[in-house]
């Protein structure tokens, strides 16, 4: 299924290009058209002095896995296979040169022979004629080297990349022919994976990646290896590399997740959708999320039959890990990053109604320290991300995480708050009525009212210290979202004080307001919690964050209001 829908995600696609790959290249040996060098040693294209250039040339060159024995790949090549035996290697490596070197004069003259005129002769007569250009002392057998002839890489020629992939078509397939389990047609079917994904395709690789690896006995059904049970066809075999190689290096078809994984993804409608270009961190921009998801279901009426497909995949020594696959329609992926957005809004004082991306989100669960966060916990972006896209919960330890978190370095953000949110909501972990977007004066949570009582009493200090540079709340968030019930009776004490200051500082009118709502929210608790269990720990750090955006939205309007009373008397 995977393979099929990789296919379908590029259908006009031939994927010759899989059998090319990109590699640094430290050395050139330059020719003439006659195959003699033009100078007197190898070219290095290595300059320390420039960072893209510290180990020599990156370019796209032939590529082949190389599984086991002598495997010599055209025109660009290891050194030991081009010129043999390098200074006084032992007995054994000398032996293995000479043996590479060889297979790589008779490929050279196999592929030589079926062009015409052919780019590999020059290529040709310098592989078989004596002597050769100087090697310097730093270089090595496993270096990677190129033919250059009269200024032109051979590896570029058309005639060379036709003729190289019809090689590899040679080498990779078994000889047998049998039904493909991808396209459905009868033809040869392939023994091996003719192409790796290349580097820098997964984040943590640390070389090029088998998409299907059957190497070992222990491996395969009934001691088989290679793709003995698992018949597919050279072209669907090649064109499935070259499909995932292109959407994990094109910008708008994957994205990092955390420092191990990345998140690929396709659709079968045209124009693409990009969940990922939906970032609403503004009403603004949520406002316009929404709508482009209204706009794309009115200009493509097929939304329910077109199909969302996403891989998330890390690395794992050779192999590509498939960490998660998802294949839903397009329908349902709209469906759920609506309600998504819907459940991970905050409404902020400053900015009203904001969606965060996922992003961020998962950044919430990692250590912040100075206003920026440090990282997010392992695999909490990509569980995130297909909460998401598939209507899903993110995992419910994470509700651990970020009170954990908040307790750590004392900093309820939105974006934490958000993720609150739905968790508790997905999980079924607390009422509604406390899971809301913004303040909801009308729950009756213990837990929640709790909250509300810390930040009232917040606000207050706040009020009546206006340089304060360590608050109350600041002191005990974390320890009263455990244990309400041995912290708050000695908050709401001190509060009187500050009360009494202003009430002797002319502000009695505020005093009798913030006594009013520590009233109100009082007469619904009965009694503080001794304790409260994990869900309860989020309603209440959401309690407080909703009640201190409530005091503060109040606050900014009676000073707009204040200001509008001067400029009319003026």
């Amino acid at each position: 299924m995977l393979l099929q829908s990789l296919l379908a995600s590029d259908p006009d696609s031939t994927g010759t290009d899989a059998t090319y790959a990109e590699r640094v290249v430290r050395w050139v040996i330059d020719l003439d058209e006659k195959g003699n060098p033009v100078s007197p040693g190898l070219v290095d294209l290595a300059d320390p002095a420039q960072k893209d250039l510290l180990k020599g040339l990156r370019m796209r060159t032939p590529n082949v896995v190389r599984t086991s024995g002598d495997a010599p790949i055209v025109a660009v090549d290891k050194l030991e296979y081009l010129l043999g035996p390098l200074g006084d290697s032992e007995p054994k490596a000398r032996e293995t040169a000479r043996r590479r070197h060889q297979v790589a004069v008779e490929l050279h003259h196999r592929l030589a022979a079926t062009i015409t005129p052919s780019p590999l002769d020059a290529v040709n007569r310098f592989l078989t004629t004596t002597p050769r250009p100087g090697v310097p002392d730093d270089a090595v057998a496993g270096d990677w080297a190129a033919f250059r002839v009269g200024g032109h890489y051979v590896h570029d020629h058309p005639k060379v990349q036709a003729a190289w992939a019809k090689e590899v078509l040679s080498r990779k397939t078994s000889g047998a022919a049998g039904r493909c389990l991808v396209c459905g047609t009868v033809g040869p079917l392939a023994d091996t994976f003719p192409a790796q994904l290349p580097l820098k395709s997964v984040p943590g690789q640390q070389q090029q990646l088998a998409l299907v690896s059957i190497n070992k006995r222990s491996q395969g059904r009934d001691g088989t290896i290679g793709l003995a049970n698992t018949p597919v066809c050279f072209s669907c075999a090649n064109r499935s590399v070259a499909a995932l190689t292109r959407l994990l290096h094109q910008q708008d078809s994957h994205q990092r997740l955390g420092d191990d994984r990345v998140i690929a993804w396709w659709t079968t409608d045209k124009p693409r959708f990009d969940p990922f270009s939906l970032t609403p961190n503004t009403p603004a921009a949520l406002n316009a999320a929404l709508s482009s998801i209204h706009t794309y279901r009115r200009d493509h009426p097929h939304v329910d039959t077109a199909r969302f497909h996403a891989v998330i995949a890390g690395a794992n020594a050779s192999r590509l890990v498939v960490h998660r696959w998802v294949d839903r329609t397009l329908d349902e992926v709209l469906t759920a990053l609506e309600h998504w957005f819907e459940d991970t809004t905050v409404t902020s004082p400053r900015d009203g109604p904001r969606v965060f991306p996922v992003r961020l989100l998962a950044a919430a669960t990692g250590r912040r320290d100075q206003q920026r966060y440090a990282g997010p916990a392992h695999g909490a972006e990509p569980a995130i991300t297909l909460a998401a896209l598939e209507g899903g919960a993110p995992p419910v330890a994470l509700v651990s995480v970020v009170c954990s978190r908040v307790r750590a370095d004392g900093q309820l953000t939105d974006e934490r708050a958000a993720l609150l949110r739905v968790l508790l909501r997905r999980h079924h972990l607390s009422p509604s009525e406390v899971t809301m977007p913004e303040l909801n004066s009308e729950a009756t949570s213990p837990a929640y009212l709790c909250g509300r009582l810390l930040a009232v009493a917040d606000s207050l200090q706040h009020s009546a210290i206006p340089d304060l540079n360590t608050s109350v709340a600041d002191k005990v968030l974390g320890r009263c979202s455990m244990a309400p019930g041995s912290i708050l009776p000695r908050v709401l004490t001190g509060a009187q004080a500050h009360l009494k200051k202003l009430r002797t500082s002319g502000r009695g009118a505020a005093a009798s307001a913030i006594t009013d709502r520590l009233d109100t929210i009082a007469a619904d608790l009965h009694a503080f919690p001794p304790t409260l269990t994990l869900p309860e720990q989020g309603e209440f750090l959401l309690g407080f964050l909703h009640q201190r955006h409530a005091d503060t939205t109040a606050r900014r309007a009676h000073s707009a209001d204040a200001d509008q009373k001067e400029t009319t008397d003026v």
